[in-house]
């Protein structure tokens, strides 16, 4: 055997050597991604299995919470602007006060006691309905729910 054929022999072993190499890997190749998908596959099955089933009962439940959550929010809203309306509004009586003359003042105490005696007398009439004693009941009553009586 001379060197030429030795060295073609080598050459045709070493493409068939090569082309074999290339055909296992492209098997292997093909075999994971095969393996990918599958897994892909039993992944979205899994989440499908875990994602709760929620019957109709449960979203018409869930649909009533949000609207009662929803109309708690606005509620507090309100319950927030109105806050801040009769904060400003004291602030304006405050203002307003501060401008008055001493006879304004005086003739405004007199005003608001002659409506206190006559809201007293309504209620003393309903006493039952109202269960206000005396004047000084309906002051510290009103008290609460206005600062300067």
């Amino acid at each position: 055997m001379d060197l030429d054929t030795l060295i073609a022999c080598i050459q045709r072993n070493y493409y068939l050597l090569l082309s074999a190499m290339i055909a296992a890997i492209c098997m292997i190749a093909s075999w994971l991604y095969l393996l990918r998908q599958n897994y892909k596959k039993n992944e979205i099955e899994k989440t499908d299995e875990d994602t709760p089933k929620f019957s109709e009962e449960d979203k018409q439940v869930d649909c009533i919470l949000k609207n009662e959550i929803d109309k708690v929010k606005i509620a507090e809203d309100m319950y927030q602007r109105i806050q801040r309306k009769v904060k400003s509004t004291r602030l304006q009586t405050a203002d307003i006060e501060k401008e008055m003359t001493e006879d304004e003042r005086l003739e405004e105490r007199t005003v608001k006691q002659k409506q206190l005696q006559d809201i007293f007398q309504l209620m003393n009439e309903k006493k039952e309905v109202f269960g206000i004693q005396s004047l000084e009941d309906m002051k510290s009553q009103m008290s609460l729910y206005e600062g300067n009586i």
